[in-house]
């Protein structure tokens, strides 16, 4: 029994067809239209030298003095050439 079963399962595989597949709606093929492209002009930037101080000097100084928080700070700061206090 379990022979002829084999062998009629082999006979219906042999005899199958295929089956056609339903009718499916595709969508429209658009074309991308051309891209209109032209090279970018490169233009020279003149480039003026920033300003050099040979002997910088320059003097800063801030304080705090919060009541509330008791915070107190002084700082200050000194530029003489390449000297810095």
């Amino acid at each position: 029994m379990y022979k002829a079963v084999v062998v009629l399962a082999f006979v219906a595989v042999a005899n199958a067809g295929v089956v056609p597949a339903g009718v499916a709606y595709a969508q429209p093929a658009y074309a991308a239209a051309p891209v209109a492209y032209a090279a970018p002009v490169a233009k020279a930037v003149a480039v003026s030298p920033e300003p050099y101080d040979p002997h910088p000097q320059y003097n800063y100084g801030y304080s705090v003095a919060d009541g509330l928080t008791g915070d107190s700070k002084t700082a200050t700061e000194t530029r003489d050439g390449d000297v810095v206090k």
